[in-house]
């Protein structure tokens, strides 16, 4: 049975369920290819968010577009089993002049594949939205911290609440089903986090998930425990419409090898493929779309040896440690 015959509860993730996870452990099963692809199709952006790797660092792909010809050329060689395509990365995906086409390509060449990406809905036309859910869009995450301005100001610099809130109706009213409403919690919005859920659900939000904030370079907006706790709390209030990202269901992280790196990929938009979409520094690339096949990047021997040192427990630099806060928390969820 292919993959994406078993998808579809909701806008519930399979590739993130214990199931999968379990499944790729299995070194014999290593030989099977991802079946999520996120692929960075641009690295600019039109906001400076205290929570992006865009705002803190200098990098090589840094406000990179991926052209339409590069991105056809990858995506005709991911596997048949892919069933989930998010075109996300550090930048803002409707800044792609050929967002649309990106869309068309994907639903043309695989029909039932899943596909989705994040965005802060500030960038493109309401029009355009449009055309993408008419050309295959699955569902989009709407990132929204704050529709106070002068807290969106600290946190996601370039917002517009007026507009973002137009914008927020607009498409709930039309593509309720289709939405997910991301909310990073810091001490910038952790007093005015509950309203701003109250107000997503007041105009009709089904599901909300929040992310709590993993500092780059400003520790002073991270939560403290008992706020962390707080929020843990809070969650139980909204009857199943929020769930929090990144936690056990005791609110606690737990030790758990990481299976982003076998049971997804990550392309960023100079066609490097890296651990997962919360690298950005291309000197920890696992292989270049632009000289090599996908397959042989995938089953390299260094690919093997980096996946086989995460499952012992032994994480990048990069990643941090069980014991340690951690970049993006990805293995505690």
């Amino acid at each position: 049975m292919r993959p994406v015959n078993i998808i579809n509860r909701g806008m519930s993730w399979i590739y993130s369920s214990s199931f999968i996870d379990k499944f790729y452990r299995f070194h014999i099963l290593r030989k099977v290819l991802p079946v999520s692809v996120a692929i960075e199709i641009n690295n600019n952006c039109n906001l400076r968010c205290v929570g992006c790797a865009r705002t803190h660092h200098n990098y090589k792909s840094k406000n990179k577009v991926m052209s339409l010809q590069d991105f056809k050329k990858y995506f005709d060689l991911f596997p048949w089993n892919v069933f989930s395509v998010g075109l996300n990365g550090f930048g803002e995906p409707m800044l792609h002049p050929n967002i649309i086409e990106i869309i068309r390509h994907i639903n043309t060449k695989k029909p039932r594949v899943v596909i989705w990406f994040s965005t802060n809905l500030l960038a493109g036309k309401l029009e355009t939205y449009d055309k993408l859910f008419d050309n295959g869009l699955h569902h989009l995450n709407i990132s929204v911290d704050s529709l106070n301005q002068k807290i969106a100001d600290k946190v996601r610099t370039g917002t517009d609440v007026k507009i973002l809130e137009n914008r927020l109706k607009y498409m709930i009213y039309h593509y309720v089903d289709k939405l997910n409403f991301s909310i990073v919690i810091s001490k910038y919005n952790f007093k005015s986090f509950e309203n701003l859920t109250n107000d997503l659900l007041g105009i009709g939000a089904k599901r909300i998930v929040y992310t709590l904030f993993v500092p780059y370079e400003n520790n002073e907006m991270e939560l403290t425990e008992e706020q962390k706790q707080y929020v843990y709390e809070r969650v139980n209030q909204y009857d199943d419409k929020v769930i929090l990202g990144r936690r056990t269901d005791s609110g606690f992280y737990v030790k758990k090898p990481c299976t982003r790196l076998v049971k997804g990929i990550y392309i960023g938009a100079t066609g490097q493929l890296l651990p997962c979409c919360f690298f950005w520094a291309t000197d920890l690339s696992l292989g270049d779309l632009n000289k090599k096949e996908l397959k042989k990047i995938f089953f390299s021997k260094r690919w093997t040896q980096t996946y086989k040192q995460i499952l012992k427990g032994k994480y990048p630099k990069f990643c941090g440690t069980f014991n340690e806060p951690v970049f993006c928390g990805a293995m505690h969820q």
